[in-house]
């Protein structure tokens, strides 16, 4: 839905919010008129800091013009001030007219590569006219633009992408949040053909009210209420800094969000187009509307959907669902009535996500740290490789003792040699690359990669440190549970709670208990100190040996073994048995335990 509204502000004597006046009185009444911003000035042509000569001619003749011309009460010599200074600047010194945009010319570069492909292009020209003898020539020539050529544009794409991360990174660090969205989202494809006189128009008609001076009246076939036993309260209202205040003592952020959505849930057809139909002649008096595009409707019939009903809203009808799904808060509504999907989508939107961020030129700040050492001392200038500047990190981590650090380990990685973990046999796998028998660009990429595994190992380590936050170390050989929406419905509450909890090892357990409040607690059976709730759901050995943790399971085999015994019975007394069959209910008659009746073929 969307509303026509002004964001002008409206004074205390405003028509708009005084019922008890005529509408031809409204009518005369004075239109608020909305705060216009001020319009910007173009800015002055100052002369060079270093021109001393003019700004003190300027400051002397300045001097003069504001003793003649600043008078009256103090606030009014400060408005006057500025405006001075800028037209007498503006005056002596003229404006400063916007710089225009000039197209990028070529780089040396470019150009010898269009020369290049000019020179090419004419060489197979005179490769067809040209004799046996003069192909020779002319191969040579070939191999040698094209050997070129490949190299200057192997250069310009490095240079190409180095600009494209340069970009990136000013964009990362100038507002994150916005860069992260437009990695993120789905791209938008179209065009704004729109003149600029047409859009204001369009956001004039949808964005204002033209009649917001006339009060709305009743709007009809709604009961007036009775007045008011208590006087309302009338101050404006304050705004909200703090949020509510929690249980503990904090306060929450305070809630800065609105909803504008109604959901409207009937049980026939003939209901729900009267209620829109109602609610369509209430939100034209409010002077809303509904938007039907961006409205979805869903029919259900004995459980099924039906697409062959659907809705209209001032003449345009309503999408059906199955035709335009729609996604709200992030997440995307089907006409399919499951959630089924929805592990598949959340991993699908996940991996694409991932995919994008690895794909982006924004790299890591360790790597890039790392990456620079490297090109500083490996740098065939002898100048930079001499100077041995220093790359500014943090003080909590060093790019150059960091890649000191990764070459002594890929050193000890050559003395160890190949080595196989896992169940694979020797020689499985990838082949170790060593550090003195690879390139000098293998060790630059064999390095960056030793300090991202290392960085990895300290969050591992960091994880395993937690007990609580670091739970998913621990999930080795875990078998995956899928629960649905039904199954979650028809779960008591504690026996979900209990499941939940149990998976992240939050349950109020002794160790849990002396981790949260200092208690100090025992096992009530083997005395241990503080047990964990894996000591006490399976590793209690006092538990374990008076058969605690398998008496449910040997109670349903005590009662198999019961009735497998009296019909052991039977059959050595020389009695016929009937397994799953019984005539409980008629002497004679026989029939399965489960109430089937009995045939035989």
């Amino acid at each position: 839905m969307e509303r026509n509204i002004n964001e002008g502000w409206l004074p205390a004597d405003d028509p708009a919010v005084t019922p008890l006046l005529a509408p031809a009185e409204v009518r005369q009444a004075e239109t608020p008129c909305r705060k216009e911003r001020p319009i910007r000035q173009p800015k002055v042509r100052w002369p060079k800091a270093s021109d001393k000569e003019a700004w003190r001619s300027f400051d002397q003749d300045l001097h003069i013009i504001l003793g003649k011309s600043l008078q009256g009460s103090v606030t009014t010599k400060l408005n006057l001030f500025g405006n001075i200074i800028y037209e007498e600047g503006k005056e002596r010194f003229g404006e400063r007219t916007g710089r225009k945009s000039t197209p990028r010319e070529p780089g040396r570069r470019e150009r010898e590569i269009h020369n290049l492909v000019k020179e090419r292009r004419s060489l197979r020209k005179a490769w067809r006219k040209a004799g046996d003898s003069e192909k020779e020539g002319l191969k040579a020539l070939w191999a040698q633009i094209r050997t070129r050529l490949a190299t200057l544009r192997r250069a310009e794409r490095i240079r190409k992408r180095r600009s494209r991360k340069e970009k990136e990174r000013a964009k990362f660090f100038q507002d994150p949040f916005k860069f992260a969205r437009s990695l993120l989202e789905e791209k938008k494809n179209g065009k704004l053909e729109a003149t600029a006189q047409e859009l204001e128009e369009y956001m004039i008609n949808q964005l204002s009210d033209h009649e917001r001076n006339i009060p709305l009246g009743s709007p009809g076939h709604v009961p007036r209420p009775a007045e008011p036993e208590s006087q309302f309260d009338t101050t404006p209202p304050r705004q909200m800094g703090r949020g509510v205040r929690s249980q503990s003592g904090h306060r929450l952020p305070a809630l800065r969000s609105y909803m504008d959505d109604v959901t409207s849930l009937l049980q026939t057809a003939p209901c729900t187009a009267r209620l829109l139909k109602r609610f369509e002649e209430l939100l034209g008096w409010a002077r809303m509307r509904i938007k039907p595009s961006k409205s979805r409707s869903l029919s259900i019939l004995k459980g099924a959907r039906n697409d062959l009903i659907s809705f209209a809203v001032d003449g345009e009808r309503i999408p059906l669902l199955a035709e335009q799904p729609v996604r709200s808060l992030g997440r995307l509504y089907t006409a399919d009535l499951s959630d089924t999907h929805m592990p598949a989508t959340i991993m699908q939107q996940l991996t694409d996500g991932l995919g994008r961020i690895d794909k982006s030129y924004l790299p890591g700040y360790k790597q890039e740290k790392a990456r620079l050492v490297l090109e500083l001392r490996d740098s065939t200038d002898p100048f930079v490789k001499n100077n041995k500047a220093s790359v500014r990190t943090g003080r909590k981590w060093r790019a150059e003792e960091a890649v000191d650090q990764a070459i002594s380990r890929l050193m000890h990685k050559e003395v160890v040699g190949r080595t196989q973990s896992g169940r694979a046999g020797l020689g499985w796998g990838t082949a170790t690359k060593f550090w003195s028998k690879v390139s000098k660009k293998e060790r630059k990429q064999l390095v960056i990669e030793e300090v991202v595994r290392s960085e990895e190992d300290l969050y591992k380590i960091k994880a395993l440190s937690q007990p609580q936050q670091g739970q998913w170390t621990t999930w080795v050989g875990v078998v995956n549970r899928t629960i649905k929406w039904s199954d979650m419905w028809k779960m008591p509450q504690a026996r979900l709670s209990f499941l939940i909890r149990a998976t992240y090892d939050t349950l109020p357990s002794p160790s849990n208990l002396s981790q949260w409040y200092g208690s100090d607690e025992s096992c009530h059976l083997c005395n241990a100190p503080n047990p964990s709730l894996q000591h006490i759901l399976s590793s209690c050995k006092t538990a374990l040996a008076q058969g605690r943790y398998r008496w449910r399971h040997d109670q349903v085999l005590r009662k198999l073994a019961e009735v497998l015994e009296d019909f052991i019975e039977v059959l050595i007394r020389g009695q016929r048995a009937w397994i799953g069959l019984t005539d409980s209910e008629t002497e004679g008659v026989w029939k399965w335990v489960d109430g089937s009746a009995l045939t035989t073929e």
